[in-house]
């Protein structure tokens, strides 16, 4: 009897091992499966942020390249038929889009490069301004200006304040270039500059080049870092003046400020043809991001030029 009791235990806990081995296998593939769902859709709605991208940028060029050009904006060809709006600022303000063109919710902002401070077209005493409005003390001003140009010059002299090649494998960092710069983020492995102050930066200036310079489309830290303007009553008022108002002339500008800026040739108070665009899908979150830099200078072969393209 006892045997016959002892082999029915041992059963019963085999049968209770291999029960709990099952159920275990089983939470663990319910878990994976899950987990295989949840990267599907996490896939799934990727794509349909990459495909809702490429059709704004698509939608965008095709109302965009046969446009109108105005002092602070562009009237889109056909944009109300085909984007719901007739005509983008060209500060960089972001639009939403929400409609059957697109798979996900697309914002669309578009940046004259006269609106920006251009690394390539570079101005010193601009983006000098630019650091002294953010708050940079003036050592720090004088080593960054000063490294950016050992940056993109051809030689190996350095600068009071700057430095080249053997800083820069001290510090076990990369660079110079030696060249223009190429992508913007170069600016943050430039001596004197670190991750926090680039990204206060990074809004303000590309890598396209400047034609000249458009207040009209320049956001206000660029205004101010152009045009030298301390006095914070003077700036306001500059800033209430073209929240309504378009500059078209010096003479509109020096009476508001007391400054110019017209001094070489370029093209003033009216936009480059070299412009930001940013095409984001996804909201709240933008679950896929295209930026490009175009020229769209007219030429014969191509209506225009990609300059840079950046997926995120």
């Amino acid at each position: 009897m006892r045997t016959k009791e002892r082999k029915k235990g041992s059963a019963t806990l085999y049968s209770l091992f291999i029960a709990m081995i099952v159920i275990m296998l089983a939470i663990g593939f319910n878990w994976i499966v899950k987990e295989h769902l949840k990267a599907s859709l996490v896939l799934s709605q990727k794509m349909s942020a990459l495909v809702s991208a490429y059709s704004g940028y698509n939608l965008l060029l095709f109302t965009l390249l046969p446009g109108k050009i105005y002092n602070k904006e562009v009237e889109l060809f056909e944009g109300e038929k085909y984007l719901g709006v007739k005509r983008l600022p060209l500060n960089g303000t972001e639009f939403f889009f929400e409609n059957g063109s697109f798979e996900m919710p697309v914002k669309i902002a578009l940046q004259d490069s006269n609106g920006l401070i251009s690394l390539v077209t570079f101005r010193t005493a601009v983006f000098e301004n630019l650091l002294k409005y953010l708050g940079v003390e003036e050592e720090r001003r004088r080593i960054i200006i000063d490294s950016f140009l050992d940056w993109i010059d051809q030689d190996d002299f350095t600068r009071l304040n700057g430095a080249e090649k053997d800083y820069y494998q001290r510090e076990g960092e990369p660079g110079p270039r030696n060249y223009e710069i190429q992508f913007k983020e170069e600016l943050s492995f430039i001596k004197g500059m670190d991750k926090e102050l680039y990204k206060k930066v990074e809004p303000f200036i590309t890598v396209l080049p400047n034609q000249g310079f458009n207040p009209n489309t320049a956001k206000k830290e660029v205004l101010r870092a152009y045009l030298d303007i301390e006095d914070n009553a003077t700036f306001q008022s500059l800033l209430d003046y073209l929240s309504n108002q378009t500059l078209l002339y010096d003479s509109q500008l020096f009476q508001l400020t007391g400054k110019r800026i017209v001094l070489d040739e370029g093209v003033y108070y009216y936009p480059s043809r070299f412009w930001e665009i940013t095409v984001k899908a996804g909201h709240p979150q933008a679950l896929y991001t295209i930026r490009a830099g175009l020229d769209l200078r007219y030429k014969t072969n191509t209506p225009y030029e990609v300059l840079f393209w950046k997926e995120e």
